[in-house]
């Protein structure tokens, strides 16, 4: 039973002395892996230095591409203003103009319809007249004086010359003014289409301002990112070189306070405190019980006879039976 207790104590022995060797082989790759950290972080400080040289000279040209878009930008801007002042002025003027003609052309429409009207009412007034005359020769009986009284070159043709130079009059009223609207017509399709294309040059201005805007935000969001990882690789290799450097200490004043405090033992003492001493300790307890139990039933047998010989009335035994008493016995 010992060797085997000592065989296994061995193998743990073994065992432990295998475990504490491939604790030292990790604590090595450990400081090894420490060292390329702190190596590594070196290298990021110096690419971090180096990135926060390209994010200032970024930011500078950004600025420079802003200063650079913003003046012609502005400068286009105040022209397109200045044209669509221009632009709303002339209109302005044009519909002064149209409207003043517009009323001038119908003032002249109601004098010509006002005429017109007039000498209608002297035709019937011409007519009336001539009727009445034409009547009178009739009653008269003298037909032929009906051709004497009107006279067509005289009467008539001043008539006809005012009606054509109202009829030529109106037409190159209603002339000028298509060609007035149609001179109107086209001013406008010009300023729509100077104005539609001024349009597309503003919405082309704000939609490269826009895409530039969000490439230059782009731009600086990715940079963040970029810090923003390298100062937490810096963070977590500075707690690891910390925890290094406070478990350095700490792994040997843990490990001294465990040995002072029995964790950590020799197992064939342990098994010998554990195992074995309480083992002999029964043994001995059993061996020494032994001899004491017998000595504690005989006495008690003993005094248990003397007990009930006392109790026990005397008896006169016969001399014969004395006698043969010891007889037996031999």
């Amino acid at each position: 039973m010992m060797e085997s207790d000592t065989m296994e104590v061995l193998e743990e022995l073994v065992e432990r002395g295998l475990q504490l060797q491939k604790k030292r082989h990790q604590l090595k790759k450990q400081e090894q892996n420490l060292l390329k950290g702190d190596q590594t972080l070196k290298t990021h400080k110096q690419q971090q230095w180096e990135d926060e040289q390209r994010t200032r000279e970024l930011e500078q040209h950004l600025t420079n591409l802003n200063l650079q878009f913003q003046e012609p930008f502005s400068q286009g801007l105040e022209v397109m203003q200045k044209i669509s002042m221009e632009i709303r002025n002339c209109l302005e003027n044009l519909h002064q103009e149209l409207m003043g003609n517009q009323q001038e052309w119908e003032k002249e429409c109601r004098q010509w319809e006002e005429d017109q009207q007039q000498w209608e009412e002297d035709w019937q007034m011409e007519e009336m007249n001539q009727n009445s005359i034409k009547m009178q020769l009739d009653l008269q009986g003298k037909p032929e004086m009906v051709f004497k009284l009107f006279d067509f070159d005289i009467e008539v043709k001043p008539i006809l010359e005012v009606m054509v130079g109202k009829i030529i009059e109106q037409s190159l009223l209603e002339v000028s003014q298509e060609e007035e609207l149609a001179t109107f017509r086209a001013q406008q399709r010009a300023f729509e289409e100077l104005r539609n294309a001024e349009l597309a040059e503003a919405q082309r201005l704000e939609e490269q301002e826009r895409r530039r805007r969000e490439e230059k935000e782009r731009r600086l969001k990715q940079q963040r990112e970029v810090i923003q990882k390298e100062k937490e690789t810096v963070e977590k290799i500075a707690a690891q070189t910390f925890a290094k450097h406070y478990l350095a200490d700490l792994i040997t004043s843990v490990y001294s306070r465990l040995w002072n405090g029995g964790y950590f033992y020799d197992p064939v003492e342990r098994d010998v405190e554990t195992k074995f001493m309480p083992w002999l300790m029964k043994e001995v307890d059993q061996a020494m019980y032994r001899p004491i139990l017998g000595r504690k039933t005989l006495d008690m047998l003993i005094h248990e006879v003397v007990q009930r010989r006392l109790q026990a009335p005397p008896v006169e035994a016969p001399v014969e039976a004395l006698v043969e008493a010891p007889a037996e016995k031999e």
